[in-house]
């Protein structure tokens, strides 16, 4: 959704993040691999195109430069944790240590998460309107 504002080596680091992110509760569900396969579309990057990064979060993280960008990525990210509608501890905790390398506030992570929240619901209740469910 507001993937379009990284750089190229931004959209990089941010595929290696959310990859790791996936994979941080040892349970890569369908849904988060089919929503990362639909980022990499929207951000125009072919699946083969995507190394998995051995850097630790604190190194990937450090190439989404700008607050935009480390916004724009934490939204995307907390929608991937909470696509399989199983927001682990660990995944909790992934999202706080970027919050902490890229000096976001504890407040402002509470509101990118109640604003996801709100999303998806609006999401679903536009599925629900276009499959004629009542």
């Amino acid at each position: 959704m507001f993937l379009h504002i990284l750089t190229e080596p931004e959209k990089s680091a941010f595929l290696a993040l959310a990859s790791r992110l996936i994979g941080a509760d040892a349970d890569r569900a369908d849904a988060e691999v089919a929503l990362l396969a639909q980022l990499k579309a929207e951000m125009g990057i072919e699946a083969d195109d995507l190394l998995e990064s051995k850097d630790d979060i604190t190194a990937i993280a450090s190439h989404l430069l700008s607050h935009q960008s480390r916004v724009a990525a934490l939204f995307e990210l907390v929608g991937i944790c909470h696509v399989d509608a199983d927001y682990s501890a660990v995944e909790h905790d992934m999202i706080r240590e970027l919050g902490r390398v890229w000096e976001i506030t504890e407040e402002e992570i509470v509101a990118i998460e109640n604003w996801v929240l709100r999303l998806m619901a609006l999401m679903q209740q536009a599925k629900t309107l276009l499959d004629g469910e009542k």
